[in-house]
């Protein structure tokens, strides 16, 4: 663990010395967000995979949801850029600059950056209406815009530690279906 945690901090200089002189450029909270977004997105995410540990980030580019979303934490925190972590049951995603813009970063779209106007919010809701996430009988009493704001930007958040928490919880169940009891043991002590 310690080659990794190593191997974490010796990209992060790196890519920090970079990005610096990108994100002072920025004029405004859009370009900022956009800015960190597609670097990260660039520097570090090659291959996506359901369940992994936030070091193989460093190791080889594995990511999911979860380990880019504490990935774009560390970097936003670095910039003292307001987030917040959302979880939904089977997604994890940013909020950056809640309140204001509103953005959304989807961690596992390399385009997964969003600000979205009337439009796009219907197109949401109407993505959650046929899901059956929502009813349209709901959307039509409290609005589109407000359907899209409960949902999306709700107002429970997780923290880091939660985030990193949520990790080891999914490694324990992965490896208790894989009968792997005694691993999925410490992993879930781990989460805890």
């Amino acid at each position: 663990d310690s080659a990794e945690c190593a191997l974490g901090h010796t990209a992060m200089r790196a890519f920090f010395a970079s990005l610096d002189s990108k994100v002072s450029r920025a004029r405004n909270n859009k370009q900022k967000a956009t800015t960190i977004f597609k670097e990260v997105h660039a520097m570090f995410f090659r291959k996506y995979e359901e369940n992994v540990l936030f070091e193989k980030i460093f190791e080889d580019g594995t990511y999911n949801c979860l380990t880019a979303s504490m990935l774009y934490s560390h970097v936003l925190d670095r910039y003292r850029i307001p987030y917040e972590i959302k979880e939904k049951p089977t997604h994890i995603y940013l909020v950056v600059f809640p309140g204001n813009d509103n953005i959304l970063f989807e961690t596992t779209n390399p385009r997964g950056l969003y600000a979205p106007d009337d439009k796009a919010k219907r197109g949401y809701i109407d993505a959650l209406v046929a899901m059956k996430v929502v009813t349209r009988e709901y959307v039509n009493s409290v609005g589109v815009a407000s359907a899209f704001n409960e949902f999306y930007y709700d107002k429970q958040n997780i923290s880091l530690q939660q985030l990193a928490g949520l990790q080891y919880f999914n490694l324990a169940i992965s490896q208790y279906e894989e009968s792997n009891i005694d691993a999925a043991i410490t992993s879930a002590l781990k989460a805890i």
